[in-house]
This record gives C-alpha cells, sequence and structure tokens, in this order.
C-alpha cells in the first residue's frame, strides 16, 4: 500500500518520481504501524512499533 500511496502521489509509475514520493510519506496507517518514510529510512516504523514475544503455556507473551 506504501508503493500505491508513493505512485498516486508522485502520480507516476516512474523510478524515480515513485522513491521520492515514498521518502516524503509522513504518517501512512498500516497494519503493522504508522510509517514516516525518509531518504535515509526506508522502513518507516521508529522502534517502538517492535515488540518481542514469546508463547509460554499458550499465551503470547512480551519478553520484558
Amino acid at each position: 500500500m506504501l508503493a500505491v500511496e508513493a505512485m498516486k502521489k508522485a502520480r507516476s509509475t516512474d523510478k524515480a518520481k515513485v522513491r521520492d514520493a515514498l521518502e516524503s510519506i509522513r504518517d501512512f496507517i498500516g497494519i503493522d504501524g504508522v510509517f514516516n518514510m525518509t531518504p535515509t529510512d526506508h522502513m518507516g516504523l521508529d522502534l517502538t512499533y517492535f515488540r518481542m514475544i514469546e508463547v509460554k503455556k499458550g499465551n503470547w507473551v512480551p519478553i520484558q
């Protein structure tokens, strides 16, 4: 969906234009979190969106 959003924003499928549009996406709500892309951060998520978990007795438990 980020790629689709970037193509809409760029109004093009040109690689350079889509890349530039992708790198300017802010506050895009996705299933993994809120994405804020930059030229140096193509993942767009900060570490607050990542959690280590394990299964204990059949339940998901956050690792402290």
